[in-house]
């Protein structure tokens, strides 16, 4: 896989499927939780059991 490239991750938001296009910031762990830097610059926090799909670009 080509190391820094976008990915598309699909998640649950208030009954919704979204998506994000951008690269993983920071895995965190301990709150099960994935930053998310989009490529406008904002930071996503996804909870992993929100996650349904992710696919790189």
């Amino acid at each position: 896989m080509e190391d820094n490239a976008a990915i598309t991750i699909s998640f649950y938001r208030n009954g919704f499927i979204e998506d994000v296009v951008g690269h993983v910031h920071y895995i965190n762990e301990i709150k099960q939780q994935l930053h998310v830097k989009d490529l406008k610059g904002d930071t996503n926090i996804i909870a992993f059991d929100s996650l349904t799909s992710v696919k790189t670009e």
